[in-house]
């Protein structure tokens, strides 16, 4: 069980060190500040729906480029 959570929690920390460095270089300001240590452990925590809903929003985002080239 600890050796789940250990692999549950890393996986989260390398998710949420990612996702804020896609946050502060590739968007707009203000949205591209640095994350709070809430907003860090938030994503720590559930990062297997943080990621699901990012992935289905940039696979959205890639058919709506693709249609409107």
């Amino acid at each position: 069980m600890i050796d789940s959570l250990s692999i549950y929690i890393c996986v989260g920390i390398i998710w949420a060190v990612a996702f804020e460095y896609f946050c502060i270089k590739k968007l707009e300001e203000p949205y591209n500040a640095p994350f709070v240590n809430r907003e860090r452990l938030w994503h720590v925590l559930v990062w297997p729906f943080n990621a699901g809903l990012f992935i289905y929003h940039l696979i959205l985002e890639a058919k709506n480029n693709k249609n409107n080239h």
